[in-house]
Parts: C-alpha cells; structure tokens; sequence
C-alpha cells in the first residue's frame, strides 16, 4: 500500500527501438494569463473530463455547446468524457475553463504515454544470465505456469506469427484504430511479450518467464512508440473485463491523471495485478507506475546494481534485470534491448506463476509475495532505487509453495476425534424407592471458545509476517480480531481454510483505527491459519480467535 506524495513532473527519455538519441517534443502553447501551465506531452485538441454523479446529459450538453466543445468518446467505466477543443482555443484554455464548473470532478489533457525503452546493448550472447539470477530453472520445478491465469501486454502489439510466439496469445484488441488488429508496427511490444511468454523448451529461440500463461495483446500504442492516456484507460479496462489477471505496462508518462488512475483503480478491484515500468529518465516514478496499486519496477544492470537510467523513489517496489535483455524481435528473429520496459515483463511473468499456483490470491497478497521473496541487492531493507530487492522467482514461489504445504501438512496432522468406547454391561442397581421422575431440561448450547496469540511484526524484509494455526473441529462462524498499537504501522489479517486457500482477507484500506475483524461461516473442519502481515511499519499485536 502506497501513500507517496505526487509527483508534478518526469522528464521521460523516450528512445525508439534500435535508434539512438531522443524524441522531442515541443512544449504546448498556452493562451498568456488565460490558462494553467500544463507540463508534459498531450494529444492535441483533446482532454478529458469526469463530470459529478447526478449530472445530467442536457447539462453535459449545455456546457459542451456554450464553449463549441464536441464529444469525441468516452470510458464509461469511469464516466470519463474525451473531449474535442475548439480550433481558436487551446487545451490549456479548455481544462482550465471546465475546472472551474462546479458539476465537474476534474478535466485534464489527455497525456502520452510513451514506450519505455533505451537504445539496444551490442549483442548479448549470455542473455540468460538474468533468468538464472532470479533463480528461473528452480522456479519452473514449483511451476510452469497456467493457462487459465492471462496476461495482457499493453503496447504497441505483438508479431503473433513470430516462430516463439504462434500459440502463445489470446484474442485482444487494437484502441489505436479500434479494431481487433494487434499486429505490432514498431516491435516494443514483441520485445515485452517475448520476455514473458516465449515459447520455452521447444530446442529454439529464447525462453519465456512463464512457459504456459497465455497473453493477451493489448494494442495502446502506435507505430511511433506512444499513445493517449485515454487508449491506455480503455485497455486497462478492457484487460480486466475480459479475463486477464495480470496487466503489463511496459510505458509511462512524466504526468499524474485522474482518469487514468481511476482506470487502475477499478481494474485492481477486479482482483488484477498492476505491473508498470518505473521509466527511463534517472529521476521520479513515471505513470501509471507512481500509483499506489501498481507494482513499480525499477531495472538493474547485470551485476544487480540500478540500471543508470532507471528511475526511482518511493514508489518502486522491486527491480528486476533489464540491461542486454535477449527477446523476440518484430522481424522474426531475435535481438538485445535495455530499459526499464524490460524489467517490467518479469515481474509480470513471476505474477503469472504465482498465480498459477494459487489463483485465490488477491492483487496485495501477490505483491507481497513477489517483494518478499526478492533479493536484498542495495541498500539494506527498502531503498528507492530497486524496492525491496531484485526479483527471485525461485525464492518467491517457494514461499508460497511452503505455506500452502504447510498448511496441508498441519491439516494431515490434526489429530483425529477419539472414538467413543463401546459401553459395556453395567451391574443392575438394587431395587430403590421410585423417584419422582425430574423435569425436562433445555439441551444447552456449548460455550463459544476463545483463543488468544500474541507476538509482533516488522518490515516485509524482517520477519513480517507470523502465522497462528487453530483446529476446527465444528461448523459455525470463526472470528478474529486484529488488535496493535503503533498508529504508524498497517497490519493485514489473512484466513487461510485448510486447503491452504484465503477465505477471507482484512485490511486498513478498508477498515479505521488499529483493529480488524474477520467472520466467516466454515463448514469444512480442520486446520486454518491465521496470517499476521505487516504491509510497512512494525508493532506488537494481540490475535483473538473465537472458534464455533
């Protein structure tokens, strides 16, 4: 869970594929002591706006025709409006009108976003050498991936005939002309799709970060490398509607959004994974990676040191290798390429994998995993240039793996119920005085029984988490209740049922105060595990369990 103060502007070097040097763009005019300053690269003539709920379309209307304003499309998701300026005014002029109209919740150009990348590396023959350093080889012993868990890659599309990636796409979508065409026109995103998802063990080509997650190609971007903020709303939107349950965004922007943040909002409440690449420029977080649900990736050189292009800050979560990475390339064959839209893809691919091996985690959960199980490369514990570490596949799974077995094992351990003996002859009673027979009792429910943990937690790198096993041995409802007391720390509680999955999940984000609570109806017996997750801080805790 991020909370960092926004960033007003990213210089982003934007470098095309196999070209050397940068694209420039000239700043946008505005109107002198009519409009704001707008930094950054925006679509000309167009910007974007979110109108208050309630309002109606003859106010939308009246507005639009006051100021000669036309409606180009929307996001309806989002209720946000793409909007066409006037030819005598500017879009400065336009956002700083419609700002000011109280029905209005923001209006904002539509930026660019721009595909992250950094001229080519000479050729690098041992471009394994990053999958062997996050431990690939003992990754695919815990899994090769699933089907079933899609990745979206938007970018500039993928070479679906490429001889390492036929088969290993699903359908998608094309919003630059708005057809179903994701054939790939500049190569950014065969590059990225590559690193993911290239067809592995098959005795050619390069091998794929997963070997059986499917993706979906994603088409944001153009022939030029860039694309409107509103395309990659659109594309978010439509990834998360259509199945996918990771998102890569090998792109950025140097400006924040709203509209573009209210697209990564939703997409995460629909249980999706947000990875985006950090940017290129050496300074602040690009967007949409600066947001708080989206894993920010930073890049390392091949001796785990920061990629010297490689933007940081507090925002970034963890790095990954993203210099002389060896990939799939638009011409058929296959090439090197550097930048932090590189290191983005593995992260993905590692979200694919763990994911395949438990499909129930959510968005928070497969972050936290993925930053647990990475290498402490900088500084020690969080830094702003690689996060929490470079990514270890192999270590990242195994501790999934091992919670999931863990909990198997303490299930097969439980003891069973003692039988009952058989009761036996008992001796006849001498004969007695009858008794007056007694009245009949009301059978007594039993007492609920309470079960009280306590211990303590710190970072994510040092002991972070701690886990509590309880046996279940009735149906009914189990209750928990998270208490701590140091107001800087952010605690998540975790039910795990005895197979290992979550059945239930609280978090601050959407509980107050320094207390939790969890309640569920359970049916299965056995053992669960209750799983104590400090998201940032430290703090000492109590665990109440009430059991049926």
């Amino acid at each position: 869970m991020k909370g960092y103060p926004r960033r007003t502007l990213c210089i982003l070097l934007t470098v095309l594929l196999l070209l050397a040097g940068s694209v420039h763009f000239p700043a946008t005019a505005n109107t002198a002591g009519a409009a704001p300053a707008l930094d950054g690269q925006m679509t000309q003539g167009e910007f974007l706006v979110k109108f208050k709920p309630g309002t109606s379309a003859l106010t939308k209307r009246s507005l639009n025709l006051r100021y000669r304003v036309t409606e180009k499309g929307a996001i309806p998701r989002i209720d946000v409006h793409i909007l066409a300026v006037p030819r005598d005014k500017s879009v400065a002029e336009m956002v700083a009108v419609y700002r000011k109209n109280p029905n209005v919740v923001f209006a904002e150009p539509n930026y660019i976003a721009q595909a992250e990348m950094v001229p080519s590396d000479p050729y690098f023959s041992n471009w394994q050498k990053g999958l062997q350093r996050m431990g690939a080889p003992a990754a695919w012993d815990l899994t090769t991936g699933s089907a079933e868990i899609v990745i979206a890659v938007l970018d500039t599309g993928v070479r679906a005939s490429h001889e390492d990636l036929a088969g290993r796409l699903t359908a998608g979508y094309n919003f630059v002309s708005g057809n179903d065409n994701t054939a790939d026109d500049h190569g950014h995103g065969t590059r990225v799709t590559g690193i993911i998802a290239a067809a592995t063990d098959n005795g050619r080509g390069v091998a794929g970060t997963t070997w059986q997650n499917l993706v979906m190609p994603v088409k944001v971007m153009g022939s030029n490398g860039s694309g409107t903020y509103s395309d990659l709303a659109k594309g978010i939107i439509y990834a998360a509607d259509n199945g996918a349950r990771v998102i890569n965004m090998s792109l950025g922007g140097s400006n924040p959004s709203s509209a573009l943040k209210s697209a990564v909002d939703y997409a995460h409440s629909r249980n999706v994974v947000l990875v985006a690449a950090a940017g290129n420029s050496n300074g602040p977080v690009a967007y949409p990676a600066a947001y708080p649900n989206v894993i920010a990736v930073a890049a390392v050189d091949n001796s785990d040191n920061k990629a010297s292009y490689s933007c940081y800050g507090p925002e970034i979560s963890v790095a990954a290798p993203g210099s002389g990475v060896f990939s799939t390339v638009i011409s058929g064959g296959y090439d090197v390429g550097s930048g932090t839209s590189f290191a983005a893809p593995f992260v993905s691919g590692l979200a694919g994998l763990v994911l395949s091996l438990d499909p129930a985690l959510t968005p928070a959960q497969v972050q936290d995993i993925i930053e647990r199980g990475a290498d402490d490369v900088g500084e020690a514990g969080f830094d702003p240039y690689t996060g929490w570490g470079r990514i270890n596949m192999a270590a990242s799974l195994s501790l999934l793996a091992g919670a999931k077995a863990g909990a198997e094992q303490a299930a097969e351990a439980a003891p069973e119920p003692e039988p009952e003996p058989a009761p036996g002859p008992e001796p006849s009673p001498a004969p007695a005085a009858p008794e007056p027979a007694p009245e009949p009792q009301e059978p007594q429910p039993a007492a609920p029984q309470t079960i009280v943990f306590s211990g303590s937690v710190g970072d994510r790198k040092q002991g972070g988490t701690a886990a509590h096993t309880i046996n279940v041995s009735s149906s009914g409802t189990l209750s928990a209740t998270l208490t701590w007391n140091t107001r800087r720390t952010d605690l998540d509680l975790y039910l795990l049922d005895p197979a290992g999955r979550v059945a239930a999940v609280a978090s601050s984000s959407s509980q107050t105060g320094l207390r939790e609570e969890i309640s569920v109806p359970v049916s299965v017996p056995g053992v669960y595990t209750l799983q104590v997750v400090a998201v940032s801080g430290k703090s000492s805790y109590t665990l109440t369990v009430t059991l049926p």
